[in-house]
């Protein structure tokens, strides 16, 4: 259980600095051609961040419904089990 909060956590964080940063760029200073490389590659780890912890709350998702540990993570049923609830069909179309 707490894998999963601190997931959702990371997931939080990487989706915040991301969208956020790209819209205040865009919709607000209006320099986002002009963005530094060093803050572009902070809000491209930043969405990567947010995508991997997409992908690991699937499987930790499955491993709640299965009430498995976290070593039921490597059960292929645990993956499909988290894919066939909400967070996966989510996880899924983004």
């Amino acid at each position: 259980m707490f894998l999963a909060g601190l997931d959702q956590v990371l997931f939080c964080v990487g989706l915040f600095i991301a969208s956020g940063g790209m819209m205040f760029h865009v919709l607000v200073a209006g320099d986002f051609r002009r963005l530094p490389a060093s803050d572009r590659r902070m809000m491209e780890r930043a969405a990567v961040l947010a995508l991997a912890a997409v992908a690991l709350g699937v499987g930790l998702r499955g491993e709640i419904l299965t009430n498995g540990s976290s070593q039921i993570l490597f059960n292929l049923k645990t993956w499909r089990i988290g894919i066939a609830t909400s967070l996966g069909t989510s996880a899924l179309v983004s």
